[in-house]
């Protein structure tokens, strides 16, 4: 059985107004290993087309092509790929090597798509470069080789993956003659070691030079020389197979792409992470802000402490005064459930009292919106005097303002302190509590040991053992059906405004990654436009639509992955410098720079690119090779 078996082999092509021009009108041939066959004929007579169609390139045929007793047409998809890749070798008239491609990376392109080892595939290179005569070239770049070092370093492809066919299409016609008869020469030799190597030409001196002339005209055979004398050759058994791109190559061949246009990609590179630097400062100054805020809130105040607070609808009704925020009082059972709470380190009673307090110096009287007892976690800024003792108490320096101006006259002093309309108690003021500015500050407010009260029990300050028993200790409380004071409470407010907040910045930041995405996509549709050629030669030597997609995919990846480290090194960059600024103007570090959202950031910027590449991956995956390869 001959190697290759054609009968009546059909073509047409749909042209203009819907007519059909016949390219192929019945072809018979028969041709087998050992043949340098050279297929002669004028422009059109159907020469190429049966080089596509023996090829594996051109699958839309009528009549039966058999390739060692197997219909090719039977063949789809991955199998049509893989009998490229490991039957036919191709070469080109424009030789078709990969401009950004060393001379060795061109060669060594078929094997990527095969088991055979690295070892192997370079040691497989270099002997077939020192064969044509090109040793020394594999780190020279296609541009800098004359046409014939071009087309030789073009067979040396075909040959890598030992294919039984070798087409080549008008090999010679781009070459001058000397050259042209080493090519001619060359292909005589592959033939001779077993290989059928079949030239489209339309030169009768090339074709004189060849085992066998076949003439084409108007689509049928014209001329067939018969073929050569019958050589043996034995069957030889690959020790490689066939498989895909795998993530590595992906990535080598997307690199150099980038590489070969460096400018403009450094150029988008940089675009798009300026929008991830935008996305990545907010999200460290949120939470820098939300850090500075719940330092601040508990500067004063023991973390382990949590404040329990018993909501009444109107517990006050008949009374001289009103507990804080309308509280009922705890009672001995009430304290004893808390107690029964594990991870309870102690529990201090207290009480707050608003709106009925009134104190009394030299005579003179004055309103207090505030009556706190303190706790032995109390701890404020002084403007004067002390922390209080038994029977002695503070004032907040707004008081202090109303009693008298002069500070130092205050500390020490005698007075009397009414909480309700029978007894007035006699307090020495121990301190004064600076004014921080803040609306809680400003409010009228005296401090008592709770010791030196008698007051109904409306808050218990709870402490925990450790940290680890805080969040329980809070759930089961509420569980009781108690509640948490208000510190928490406003911390909450405070941080979910601040989130609030950033989610709508960080959302109008990322427009700014839309505009990116869709920048990275423009620029992947030119490079498919670009690389058109090499998606063709890609395909012609058996890679897949999903390599051709992996190779996109790819390139997106590396570009949102360059991207995302420039945004988050100028984002890094920036808030340590506006750190630097900040804390030697307020003290303060408002960015809070962290290795979670820089991670996100990176994430984000790597997820928008191929995201933005699907559409030019899928574009240059549906190809066809046959277009692709004559696109200029």
């Amino acid at each position: 059985m001959d190697l290759i078996e054609i009968d009546q082999l059909q073509k047409n092509y749909t042209i203009s107004s819907g007519k059909v021009q016949e390219v192929l009108k019945g072809v018979n041939l028969s041709l087998d290993k050992g043949e340098l066959v050279a297929v002669v004929g004028e422009s059109g007579s159907g020469k190429s087309t049966l080089l596509n169609v023996i090829g594996g390139l051109d699958s839309d045929y009528e009549g039966s092509v058999q390739i060692s007793g197997r219909n090719i047409k039977d063949l789809k998809g991955k199998e049509l790929d893989e009998y490229r890749k490991m039957n036919i070798g191709f070469v080109f008239q424009s030789f078709n090597l990969i401009p950004g491609y060393t001379v060795i990376e061109n060669i060594l392109v078929p094997t990527d798509m095969t088991t055979m080892s690295k070892k192997e595939k370079r040691g497989k290179a270099l002997n077939l470069l020192s064969m044509l005569g090109l040793a020394g070239f594999e780190n020279k770049m296609p541009h800098s080789l004359s046409g014939g070092e071009r087309q030789r370093v073009a067979i040396a492809r075909a040959l890598m993956n030992d294919p039984d066919i070798i087409l080549a299409d008008e090999p010679t016609g781009a070459l001058d003659k000397d050259n042209a008869d080493r090519i001619i020469e060359l292909l005589k030799s592959i033939a001779r070691q077993g290989k059928l190597v079949l030239v489209v030409t339309h030169s009768e001196k090339v074709a004189a030079k060849c085992d066998r002339i076949i003439r084409l005209e108007y689509g049928i055979v014209s001329e067939d020389g018969g073929k050569a004398s019958e050589r043996h050759f034995d069957n030889r058994t690959r020790h490689f197979s066939s498989k895909g791109y795998g993530v590595l190559h992906s990535l080598s061949a997307a690199y150099k792409n980038i590489r070969k246009n460096k400018l403009r990609n450094i150029l988008v590179s940089l675009g798009t992470g300026i929008g991830i630097f935008s996305v990545v400062i907010l999200l460290f100054l949120s939470r820098g802000i939300g850090n500075f805020v719940s330092s601040q809130m508990y500067s004063q105040a023991n973390p382990l402490m949590i404040e329990v607070v018993k909501q009444g609808k109107d517990s006050s009704a008949g009374r001289r005064f009103a507990s804080f925020a309308n509280l009922e009082p705890f009672t001995e059972e009430d304290v004893e459930d808390i107690l029964d709470i594990s991870g309870i380190e102690s529990v201090e009673k207290g009480s707050i009292i608003t709106g009925s307090t009134i104190l009394k110096v030299d005579g003179r009287s004055d309103s207090i919106a505030v009556m706190s007892t303190l706790h032995k976690g109390s701890s404020f800024d002084l403007k004067k005097g002390r922390m209080p003792r038994s029977g002695e108490i503070l004032i907040s320096e707004s008081v202090a303002d109303v009693l008298n101006k002069d500070y130092d006259y205050l500390i020490g002093k005698e007075v009397g302190l009414i909480m309700d309309d029978d007894e007035q108690r006699t307090f020495v003021i121990s301190g004064i509590i600076e004014n921080d500015g803040s609306p809680a500050s400003r409010i009228k407010t005296v401090y008592a040991n709770y010791e030196d009260v008698e007051c109904s029990v409306n808050i218990l300050y709870v402490t925990a053992g450790s940290n680890n028993y805080v969040k329980h200790i809070k759930l089961a409380v509420k569980k009781l059906g108690f509640d948490i004071n208000s510190r928490d409470s406003a911390l909450n407010r405070v941080m979910s405004f601040i989130k609030t907040v950033t989610i709508g910045l960080t959302g109008v930041a990322a427009v700014s990654l839309v505009v990116s995405g869709i920048m990275i996509m423009v620029v992947l549709f030119i490079s498919v436009v670009e690389r058109t050629k090499e998606i063709g030669i890609l395909r012609a030597i058996g890679a897949r639509e999903a390599d051709i997609r992996r190779i996109f995919f790819s390139e997106g990846t590396l570009l949102g992955l360059s991207s995302g480290i420039i945004g988050v090194m100028i984002a890094v960059v920036t808030g340590g410098f506006a750190n630097i600024v900040l804390y030697r103007i307020t003290g303060t570090k408002l960015v809070a720079i962290n290795l979670p959202h820089v991670i996100l950031g990176i994430l984000i910027s790597v997820g928008i690119s191929m995201m933005a590449s699907f559409i030019p991956a899928a574009r240059a995956s549906s190809l066809d090779p046959v277009k692709s390869l004559r696109h200029e």
